[in-house]
């Protein structure tokens, strides 16, 4: 009896990993990717004694399939924890670097708290209201005040999303917020009632985030194409088959990462409506710029900070690389930086040049940091059109997409960064749901 032919477009953390899940059962896969290497936005690079993460700095432990991808590949004894003082954050906020509020004691005297209890009060006495959509501004602000989204939420979403709060959708980018005041008709009540779970723990592995690639890479049981654009599908009624750059690819089932961009060229030809749905899904350029010092700069213990729209600097945060994981210094007394830039906020970074943004970093933490050194090591990365943006009315366009998709074209199956979360955990999540699917 022939084996199921599947075939997997892009292979990024998505593709691979709903390759890993299909390769457990008996399917013949085939992955195609347009670059020479594996791995997407995921890559880690080493110069040195300095490591540097260019795409995802760590995962989050907070799904089921994490932990079964992790125990499949073998690296339990890979994985290291984020150290526990990067439960200290930070905000750049008046000219200075204030420490976001960790304990009660810390909440009540912060500086960046000033206003919270009244407006956590005014939160608890605030009625539901029901609506299919609202920006994470509108709902924070109905419940909160404009200056809790201004001072707090606006920095901690924009380091997340790289998105503007006034039009990020709030049912995608604070879904348990938004089901605490429907079940319990408050934030705050949710919170004191919801099931109590142990925070989950940010990961990586010893040599970084892309080890997750190499091994499977190396475990999966299948073709991995590398170097192959896919240029346009056609839907028969007994296969689906896929032109490449270098042959015409047939399977009985497709499983598509490829960013919303891509497929909406790809539909153009086949469905107009599902092209323009994919069109609907907008994204944002980040530029990460990667400093490596041979000494310790003096940084205040934690995993980095945020800088709010409002302060009009020219980057979004700093996360101390060398403190989150320790062991991945693999020198004495270094210090690794990386300077976060872009977003729909600063949209002007997509046409800089490598040195306009390296003067941009420098320029901030001398500033921020109070450090004139040097870096030894610099590393500039453009991720262009990495981030999708959850927009109003994104759950609706992405519920219109999967419908049509199962009544038009039920061989196809799509999956990526673009659904209800970008970060890698809901990524793996959503890879493995497609395969179980089959």
């Amino acid at each position: 009896m022939r084996k199921k032919r599947v075939l997997i477009l892009g292979g990024g953390i998505s593709g691979l990993s709903a390759a890993h899940f299909l390769s457990k059962i008996e399917y013949h896969i085939t992955l195609l990717e347009k670059e020479k290497r594996l791995g997407g936005w995921i890559a880690t690079e080493k110069e040195g004694d300095f490591l540097f993460e260019k795409g995802p700095h760590t995962i989050r432990l907070e799904a089921d399939t994490c932990l079964e991808l992790i125990k499949d590949l073998g690296l339990e004894k890979e994985v290291i924890y984020a150290d526990p003082l990067v439960a200290k954050r930070y905000l750049w906020s008046e000219g200075l670097l204030r420490q976001l509020p960790s304990h009660p004691f810390s909440f009540l005297f912060s500086p960046l708290m000033k206003g919270v209890i009244p407006a956590l009060f005014h939160e608890y006495k605030t009625p539901p209201v029901s609506q299919e959509d609202e920006s994470v501004y509108a709902f924070i602000t109905r419940r909160f005040g404009s200056k809790i989204a201004d001072n707090l939420i606006e920095p901690w979403l924009l380091g997340i999303f790289a998105g503007d709060i006034k039009s990020l959708s709030a049912n995608i980018c604070l879904p348990l917020w938004k089901k605490f005041e429907q079940e319990y008709g408050s934030v705050v009540k949710g919170f004191f009632k919801r099931e109590k779970k142990p925070k989950p723990l940010l990961f990586s592995f010893k040599e970084g985030i892309e080890t997750l690639i190499h091994r499977m890479q190396a475990k999966i049981s299948g073709e991995l194409i590398l170097d192959e654009r896919v240029e346009e599908i056609s839907i028969y009624s007994d296969k689906v088959s896929v032109k490449g750059t270098t042959k015409v690819w047939e399977a009985d089932e497709l499983i598509s990462s490829l960013p919303p961009f891509e497929m909406k060229r790809l539909f153009a030809s086949l469905d107009s409506e599902i092209s323009s749905l994919f069109g609907k899904i907008e994204s944002s350029t980040i530029v990460s710029a990667h400093l490596g010092f041979n000494k310790k700069i003096h940084l205040p213990k934690g995993f980095g900070y945020l800088v709010p729209s409002k302060e009009k600097e020219s980057i979004s945060g700093v996360l101390f690389d060398s403190q989150i994981f320790p062991e991945q210094n693999f020198g004495r007394d270094l210090t690794r930086l990386t300077v976060m830039m872009g977003g729909v906020m600063q949209k002007e970074v997509e046409t800089l040049t490598e040195n306009e943004c390296l003067q941009r970093a420098m320029m901030s933490i001398e500033k921020h940091l109070h450090t004139k050194e040097t870096p030894s090591v610099i590393k500039i990365n453009k991720a262009n059109s990495a981030l999708p943006q959850f927009k109003i009315g994104h759950e609706k366009i992405i519920n219109q997409l999967e419908q049509a998709l199962n009544v038009r074209f039920p061989q196809i199956k799509i999956i990526g960064n673009y659904f209800r979360g970008a970060s890698l955990s809901e990524c793996i999540r959503r890879a493995k749901s497609a395969s179980d699917y089959f």
